[in-house]
């Protein structure tokens, strides 16, 4: 179990912010030799919580242990858990999947990420206007991509992560945060707006040139969005975090600016 742990270890190098499924599997990570195989000592919920106040509703992991509940967005502030029925309350959560610690650490092992590790919890459907046409978007607990689906075949692709921060833009974000574009819940006033970077996207040479790049950038955009929430999201170009990104992409991003907030290679989504 000892080498088990330290494989873990070396999966788990975080980048981003609010990364739930990371904090849940190095909580597994560090659980008691009782804990280990026994569900109800060490529980991982994979599912949806949805804020009763807001109605924001994400895909989410955290820990049960006992009638304490164990999350990210809380470890700091309450490090030694939440009364279960007042997490319940406040977010109703949809539990997914259950998993012990230690097939929590397994299906880490296996998968190469801290999750999520099952259709249900990652994957959705969209269908386009156009006939034939649909969008498979996908969340990866620190990151969303989405595939541009002709008749069944694959396209396109594009795929933006979750940062902690980017190397340049900052600027592009100082400006829009001056225009008010930097909202602040007085519930959480340490939770700003979140940070993605945008990178990977390929079109098949076919669809070039008629307008679909950029609705796979907008399909990207809104699904953000309403993973965002009411923290609002800054969405940068590869180029912020010393990335490349081509030409062909960087006219897609000045388009967007037509579409919304924007500087530079960055737009915005969430209230304002």
């Amino acid at each position: 179990m000892k080498l088990l742990r330290e494989y873990i270890r070396s999966l788990l190098i975080e980048t981003a912010i609010g990364q739930c499924y990371p904090h849940v599997v190095k909580m597994a990570k560090g659980s008691s030799q009782e804990e280990f195989s026994d569900l109800a000592r060490f529980k991982v919920a994979h599912g949806r919580v949805t804020d009763k106040y807001s109605g924001e509703s994400v895909l989410h992991a955290w820990v049960e242990k006992g009638d304490m509940v164990f999350d990210w967005q809380t470890h700091s502030t309450k490090p030694d858990g939440i009364p279960k029925d007042v997490y319940y309350d406040m977010y109703a959560p949809e539990i997914h999947n259950e998993y012990t610690a230690e097939e929590t650490m397994v299906n880490c092992l296996k998968s190469g990420q801290a999750g999520p590790w099952t259709l249900r919890e990652s994957t959705g459907i969209i269908e386009d206007g156009w006939p034939g046409v649909t969008w498979k978007v996908q969340n990866y607990g620190n990151g969303i991509s989405v595939v541009l689906m002709m008749s069944g075949q694959k396209m396109g692709s594009i795929i933006a992560r979750e940062v902690s921060r980017w190397k340049y833009c900052a600027d592009d974000v100082e400006k829009l945060k001056a225009q008010g574009y930097d909202y602040e819940d007085p519930r959480w006033p340490s939770l700003g707006p979140k940070l993605f970077a945008v990178g990977n996207s390929a079109i098949d040479q076919a669809f070039r040139g008629q307008g679909w790049g950029k609705k796979m950038y907008k399909v990207l955009i809104d699904t953000i969005r309403q993973e965002a929430g009411r923290r609002g999201a800054f969405i940068g170009a590869d180029v912020c975090t010393g990335g490349s990104t081509s030409k062909g992409a960087l006219g897609v991003w000045r388009s967007l600016a037509r579409d919304y907030p924007s500087s530079g290679n960055v737009v915005y989504v969430g209230p304002k």
